[in-house]
């Protein structure tokens, strides 16, 4: 992340993954809400993201359009 000043989609939506399973929910959920964020601003992506976001938000349950 620190190659692409700071991350993107990609990055935030493993790192929500990753921090949910060291049981850090409150910040896990930051990181999913900020990649959310990201993609809601038009940022163009394909299928390989949008599976990465429902495996996220299955895991987080969380709910997604």
């Amino acid at each position: 992340m620190d190659l692409k000043q700071g991350g993107n989609g990609y990055d935030w939506f493993f790192m929500a993954m990753v921090v949910w399973q060291r049981n850090d929910r409150v910040k896990a959920l930051q990181w999913y809400d900020q990649a959310v964020r990201w993609l809601e601003k038009g940022q163009d992506y394909g299928a390989e993201l949008q599976q990465l976001r429902v495996e996220a938000a299955q895991l987080l349950g969380r709910n997604q359009p």
